[in-house]
């Protein structure tokens, strides 16, 4: 028996729905094409409206960080450094009483480049440093005479500062042996020597800029500049410190010390948080003693609006961002808070997200000290100095 495909009936049938077939065939394929073209058309403004919303919740972010700065700068302007400095420097002030002692603290006795700008622009540049077993009654009243703006650089050393401790403050050796980290000792010996000796106390990234027209010197101009009591840096980070100790003046025995800060020391040093470097021994401490003294004294006056010396408390005063603590910014030569500028970011970006006092640009002008915040006692591995 023949196969049904040799029928020359149904072979007849199949050759004339061939044409067919091949219609269906290229109906099927351009419907196939067009469905695979509206496919990719709603497929692209899928994509376009995920931009849209992204650029939007962008744009959101954006208002939400920037706005409350904005809002908060409209109605706190920046004072305006130039006008100030000129002002205070142009004032009838008495040079401060503090001794002409400008405390360094650090493991070696390096001078840094921001160092070497203080004992350039104080004229001491070619001058050896002395150390604690130099400060003699002598040297002391040296540099402590009233008509007498010439300064000496102090350098501490991890031993010295321990001696120091041992000799003049031994109730507290304890203490300040068994902290962890060395950079709560680097703190609270900045503390005691202040008290000790008085004098000027800045961390070694600090920079000195101070300019003055002749037949002024810079030395006589600073001395009017400083408070007679204590100086204390005010910080341009409002949302975790009030003050920094990364720059302080005093003279010594003053009350503030022994009175405020040491008594915070012990306790916090005793406390769970005794780990906590900030809390412990940095400038923690320095802003909770200057509110302690607001409370015990019931008073926070209010200075001029030139806004040196932002607050007065039994003899202790703000030396102002304006002047003396600008918040670091990309336009620096150097940028290495903490190793990169990546925490720069971090902190400008904290800065505007919580509304608080700009203390103006970085790198502008009329500016007495810029801390470029370096941070040398922070590693991966932990603090370090």
């Amino acid at each position: 028996m023949s196969s049904d495909a040799g029928h020359p009936l149904l072979s007849g049938m199949m050759e004339a729905l061939s044409p067919k077939k091949q219609l269906l065939a290229v109906d099927s394929s351009k419907d196939m094409k067009r469905l695979s073209f509206r496919s990719l058309q709603l497929q692209q403004q899928q994509q376009r409206q995920w931009a849209r919303r992204l650029i939007l919740l962008l744009l959101v972010a954006l208002s939400s960080v920037f706005a409350p700065s904005a809002l908060y700068d409209l109605f706190h302007p920046v004072a305006p450094a130039c006008p100030m400095l000129k002002a205070l420097l142009g004032e009838e002030r008495q040079p401060a009483s503090v001794p002409r002692l400008l405390h360094t603290v650090s493991r070696e006795n390096v001078d840094t480049p921001h160092v070497q700008t203080w004992k350039s622009k104080m004229g001491i540049a070619g001058q050896a440093s002395v150390s604690y077993d130099e400060l003699s009654p002598e040297l002391l009243e040296r540099y402590s005479a009233p008509g007498n703006s010439d300064f000496v650089h102090v350098y501490w050393s991890d031993a010295s500062c321990l001696a120091l401790v041992a000799d003049r403050f031994p109730s507290s050796l304890a203490i300040y042996t068994d902290y962890q980290h060395n950079i709560q000792r680097v703190d609270a010996c900045r503390y005691f020597l202040l008290y000790q000796f008085g004098g000027v106390y800045f961390d070694t990234d600090v920079s000195f800029h101070l300019e003055v027209e002749a037949p002024d010197t810079v030395p006589a101009a600073f001395l009017r500049l400083l408070p007679q009591g204590v100086g204390l840096i005010e910080s341009p980070y409002k949302y975790n410190e009030k003050l920094q100790n990364s720059l302080m003046t005093s003279p010594p025995k003053h009350s503030f010390w022994s009175k405020f800060v040491f008594p915070l020391l012990v306790k916090r040093g005793r406390s769970e948080k005794r780990t906590d470097v900030m809390y412990s021994t940095g400038p923690k401490v320095v802003s909770d003693a200057f509110d302690s003294a607001a409370r015990e004294f019931s008073q926070l006056k209010a200075l001029p609006k030139n806004r040196y010396n932002a607050a007065f408390v039994n003899d202790v005063q703000l030396l102002p961002c304006e002047l003396y603590q600008r918040i670091p910014s990309f336009k620096a030569e150097e940028q290495s808070w903490s190793g990169g500028k990546t925490n720069v970011f971090l902190k400008q970006l904290v800065a505007n997200i919580i509304p608080m006092k700009r203390c103006g640009d970085f790198t502008g002008p009329c500016t007495v000290t810029k801390h470029w915040g370096r941070a040398s006692w922070v590693k991966a591995a932990g603090w370090w100095r």
